[in-house]
């Protein structure tokens, strides 16, 4: 359901890099033996043992489970044979953040073209993305009616559907029947289910490895409905949809480890080989370089366009570029979806901008809760999320439209906030998503007592310790290991994302030599230097910061090594995501 991404790159509500954050440091580590350093990284990150390490730093296709073991895989696989076979009316309704539209788009080509080729028929399979302004998140009364109205008869959800049962119930009938395929957190009544379900956390039957995306439970349906069918299944490079798949898993903040790094670097090889005409056109746009692919681009560059149709325009113009047949339609589908993306940052731009004064409020409070009037409800979820990056505290932001009260919220791991949602769910119309993410309608006559009751829940349960921003270092180096080496060694952890972040590095203690203002005062590059030896300091988004620091200033920096090509040289310089002024203190 929730379209957002962090990398660790500059994300601050104001342009500055100055922390106010707490650092610590593990354990010091010599940054010359690389070898150490890799095993210390990996085991911050849960990886141990010899099978572990190597699946990581190696990943294959034979890692993802079989889709056998996925709950309801096969029963949906014959269910949805069975339909085509009587020739009925097939129906993908999706979501309309990236993951539902990636999941969309995989069902749909699967069905429409390779298993209608197999099977040598014509299958009558639409989609359906509902208005995220009109209609809102999942199934709903407007868009069961909807696609009953365009003849359908069996309605597959993909990215949707799971708190949705009584919903179902109702207009289930002999003509009209409900697959569920679904990834977010289920409701307790589940197991209650008549429709058919297809889900990794299903109760007593988790999947492997139950916290993967939407688009990649509906990938695995399509290996089951391949096997089911008689056609050729083993997971193989080439197999349609990989590519959507590792897109999705990262712009919907799956972790990076496991079978979601395997979804995500076969992804990642699948697109760099222009299989798809619309990603393809989108990435020319961007000026992108196919063959320095990697999961930045899928977050911030393919990601944050897609999901800005679904935001202020319509996602079934993201599956359309998706799924363009050809050149023409890709760039005229992916022209369209970068304007929309321009509008997008400028709708973010001005709520922030108006909530700045707003936060003062909140600064003893342990929750933040922000209502404004007629803030468009496709960016208030990015806006939820730049204010908890700034503050660290759960942040709640509710929009006002008509008769109408709609909110995101964002948190950290001291708050699973879809929990929280579900001990107040009698204020609310409707709610779904993460632990640090969700999305929701809350009933216009509680919403203060919403808010009073959220607020005071917070004061009780969180304590300072919860919300003190502390930032993990992993590893504190000098000057002058800054090399090549200790840059390809880090590189064997990409590709990056949550829960593989890049790693942090600490400098201590550099004395400022030369400053240099870049881009008309946004970013800004430091020659540093300590005890002889020198480096480069990149410094993005950090107008604020520029009249603060002068030559012969000491500063601490934490970031990570970047590269850049020039004249064909390959320069080496640290990217810094915060400083503080002196030493760590």
């Amino acid at each position: 359901m929730i379209g957002m991404i962090y990398l660790n790159y500059p994300n601050n509500l104001k342009m500055t890099l100055k922390s106010n954050k707490v650092w610590k440091v593990g354990a010091d580590l010599d940054a010359t033996n690389h070898e150490k350093i890799i095993t210390a990284l990996l085991e911050s990150r849960g990886i141990k043992g010899k099978k572990a390490v190597n699946n990581f730093l190696d990943p294959s296709l034979d890692q993802v489970p079989d889709a056998s073991l996925l709950f309801g895989c096969e029963q949906a696989a014959q269910q949805i044979l069975e339909a085509i076979k009587s020739s009925k009316s097939v129906c993908i309704h999706g979501d309309f953040d990236c993951d539902g539209v990636c999941a969309t788009a995989i069902l749909w080509d699967f069905l429409y073209r390779e298993l209608a080729d197999f099977l040598k028929v014509k299958i009558n399979v639409t989609p359906y993305i509902p208005s995220r302004v009109d209609e809102g998140y999942g199934l709903s009364e407007s868009s069961i009616q909807a696609m009953k109205s365009q003849g359908a008869q069996l309605v597959i959800t993909v990215d949707c559907g799971i708190r949705d049962r009584k919903l179902i119930e109702k207009h289930t009938s002999k003509d009209f029947t409900v697959i569920v395929t679904d990834h977010h957190e289920p409701p307790d009544d589940v197991t209650k289910f008549e429709s058919v379900v297809v889900h990794p956390m299903y109760p007593g039957s988790e999947y492997l490895y139950p916290k993967i995306c939407g688009s990649a439970v509906a990938f695995l349906l399509t290996q089951s409905i391949r096997k089911a069918a008689g056609m050729e299944y083993e997971l193989k490079e080439s197999v349609k949809g990989l590519d959507l798949v590792g897109l999705a898993t990262v712009t919907d903040m799956m972790p990076l480890v496991e079978v979601n790094r395997v979804f995500v670097v076969w992804g990642l090889k699948q697109m760099k080989q222009d299989t798809r005409l619309g990603l393809d056109a989108l990435l020319r746009l961007a000026t992108v370089d196919k063959t320095k692919l990697d999961s930045y681009h899928f977050g911030f560059v393919i990601g944050s366009k897609i999901n800005a149709a679904g935001r202020i325009g319509h996602a079934m113009d993201a599956l359309r570029l998706l799924l363009a047949p050809n050149p023409k339609s890709a760039m005229e589908y992916s022209s369209n979806l970068h304007n929309l993306n321009l509008k997008r940052q400028v709708s973010t731009e001005e709520i922030l901008k108006e909530v700045e004064g707003q936060l003062k409020e909140f600064e003893d409070k342990k929750l933040v809760f922000l209502t404004g009037k007629n803030w468009h409800e496709g960016v208030i979820g990015l806006v939820a999320g730049r204010i908890f990056e700034r503050t660290g505290k759960p942040t709640i932001v509710v929009t006002l439209s008509g008769k109408e009260v709609k909110a995101s919220a964002r948190s950290g791991s001291q708050l699973n906030i879809t929990q929280l949602l579900k001990k107040h769910s009698k204020y609310l119309e409707k709610y779904g998503g993460h632990a640090q993410a969700a999305g929701m309608s809350i009933k216009p006559e509680l919403l203060e007592e919403f808010k009073t009751k959220l607020t005071k829940y917070c004061e009780l349960k969180l304590s300072k310790d919860d919300l003190k921003s502390e930032l993990e270092i992993d590893l504190r180096i000098e000057p002058q290991d800054i090399t090549q080496e200790l840059f390809s060694t880090l590189e064997k952890l990409k590709p990056y994302g949550f829960g593989n972040a890049k790693p942090t590095i600490l400098i201590e203690d550099l004395s400022i030599i030369a400053k240099q203002i870049l881009s008309g005062g946004k970013h800004m590059k430091l020659s540093v230097e300590k005890e002889g030896n020198q480096t480069n300091l990149l410094m993005f988004n950090c107008d604020e910061d520029i009249p603060l620091l002068s030559n012969n200033d000491r500063i601490s920096v934490v970031g990570n090594i970047s590269s850049s090509e020039w004249n064909g040289k390959m320069n080496l310089e640290f990217q810094v995501r915060e400083y503080k002024l002196g030493g760590m203190q």
